[in-house]
């Protein structure tokens, strides 16, 4: 996809929100969360990805049911953004809206530990860097991705 097209799918991206999209940047935007500016429906390179801090090089993407339909596909991508040295968060849609408490307190954890900066392009945790798990998943609910930042 060229640059033009990215920025026009972007922008109605930003115009189509879904509620769970609509509710998390309600609690992220104007540096509301913990200081942090976070951006939505952002490219990174050939991705456009739900929320990002730059300066925290933060990934936050929100997952509904359709992703556990091509899991593969969601591995690379979170793969390639981590080869960018970004860290990638995955929250589930209804965990948001069922627990959105435990959602903004994993979150506050996550901003509070500094992206590692040792090798970006492994994807790797620095030894001094916590893992951190996402909310547990609601009843009946399996984990089809990887949750862990950076593991």
């Amino acid at each position: 996809m060229r640059e033009g097209e990215k920025l026009a799918t972007a922008r109605n991206f930003r115009h189509q929100q879904t509620h769970a999209e609509m509710t998390l940047w309600r609690l992220l935007r104007n540096k509301n969360f913990e200081g942090a500016k976070f951006r939505r429906q952002h490219s990174i390179g050939r991705y456009i990805v739900d929320f990002v801090c730059p300066e925290l090089k933060l990934v936050i993407e929100l997952d509904g049911g359709q992703h556990t339909t091509n899991q593969l596909a969601y591995e690379l991508r979170t793969q390639e953004l981590e080869s960018r040295g970004f860290r990638v968060v995955r929250i589930r849609n209804n965990n948001l809206s069922s627990n959105r408490d435990g959602v903004l307190r994993f979150l506050e954890q996550v901003i509070k530990v500094p992206s590692p900066q040792s090798s970006p392009a492994s994807g790797s945790r620095s030894p001094s860097e916590p893992e951190f798990k996402s909310p547990p998943p609601l009843a009946g609910e399996g984990r089809t991705h990887r949750n862990a930042v950076g593991g």
